[in-house]
């Protein structure tokens, strides 16, 4: 079946499955079932539009039909330009048309000068406002984005794809030669940063997310590189914090 661009309404989508079905929109914050009765171009809105996700986009929507003797039955439905169908005929799997190329050894490598370095990503903290201006400028595809320095909006960072996509990780090394955890942190744009700002308090800045989300060093002066290694993306530091020596590193965890 060819890929479909254009969009059915609520009526045409009934008309052609039966008022039971309903549709499932795919996209990088996985998928989304939505109540019948609903359009494409509305299930997609829904999928791009908080609060189911920041930054969300969507991908393909696929049509189900509820059987009551087992498994609900799929039909594929509208896809976005720059991806298609998985060549089997059954699959509702979802590929880019032109599948990022394996990434070389890069990084992006921040000095910092007694600031607080939040680790996270940066999606959580760059205003929606400012949110158009960062993919325009910077990012591109965010999915493909390889590390860099960049500055928006009185932040300053090091950032880069996760490549993974939404994770978690953990923020381990020493201090004063002593084993430590520093932290956890996450992502839900696909993207990573280490970040420090001019002005604003990002304590504040974050403190509606849970303690999970992100990881802050204190006082930090030193380097900070992120890189993408053999199609990992890992986050190292090396310096003092709050008068310490530090070392650390970021090891995935989900």
């Amino acid at each position: 079946m060819e890929n479909r661009h254009e969009m059915m309404t609520a009526e045409q989508l009934a008309e052609k499955y039966g008022s039971t079905s309903y549709l499932v929109v795919k996209g990088n914050h996985g998928d989304l079932s939505l109540p019948r009765g609903m359009s494409e171009a509305e299930a997609v809105k829904r999928y791009e539009t908080p609060p189911y996700g920041h930054a969300s986009k969507a991908y393909a929507t696929v049509v189900r039909i509820p059987n009551p003797y087992g498994q609900d039955r799929e039909h594929r439905g509208w896809i976005a330009k720059g991806y298609r169908w998985a060549d089997d005929p059954d699959s509702t799997e979802v590929l880019p048309v032109n599948p990022p190329k394996p990434m070389n050894d890069d990084m992006a490598v921040m000095d910092v000068v007694d600031k607080d370095v939040v680790i996270t990503d940066p999606c959580y903290f760059v205003k929606d406002e400012l949110w158009g201006d960062l993919c325009e400028k910077w990012l591109g595809d965010a999915s493909l984005v390889k590390p860099r320095l960049v500055e928006i909006g009185g932040a300053k960072m090091a950032l880069a794809s996760t490549i993974y996509g939404d994770w978690m990780c953990k923020l381990e090394g020493t201090r004063n030669g002593e084993r430590c955890k520093f932290g956890t942190f996450t992502a839900d744009a696909g993207l990573v940063c280490a970040a420090t700002f001019e002005k604003a308090d990002p304590h504040g800045l974050l403190a509606r997310l849970p303690a999970s989300c992100w990881t802050v060093i204190r006082q930090f002066t030193g380097r900070i590189t992120i890189k993408h290694v053999r199609n990992e993306c890992r986050l190292f530091g090396c310096g003092r914090s709050e008068g310490r020596n530090v070392q650390f590193e970021s090891v995935q965890i989900g």
